[in-house]
């Protein structure tokens, strides 16, 4: 497998865990009890998911952090639009 071939598997995996953080949040919002902690949970994980994604889609070294701040500010070295 070719390195290139390689990180596109490694971008699609990180946007399945993304997408199902977002999904398990928007079904958690039409419960009759819904789990607001938990729903936050999920949205923040989502977004720190798709940034990755998209990071590592650049060659980014993925790291070990959780700060959507920090991954943002890494994303803005690629596209300013992330400002």
């Amino acid at each position: 497998m070719t390195k290139i071939s390689e990180r596109q598997k490694l971008v699609d995996e990180w946007l399945v865990f993304a997408k199902e953080n977002l999904l398990f949040a928007k079904d958690g919002m039409k419960a009759e009890y819904s789990p607001y902690h938990t729903i936050c949970f999920l949205c923040q994980g989502s977004a720190e998911k798709y940034l990755k994604a998209y990071l590592i889609s650049r060659d980014w070294e993925l790291e070990k952090i959780h700060d959507l701040k920090q991954l943002i500010g890494y994303a803005l070295r690629y596209d300013q639009s992330f400002g």
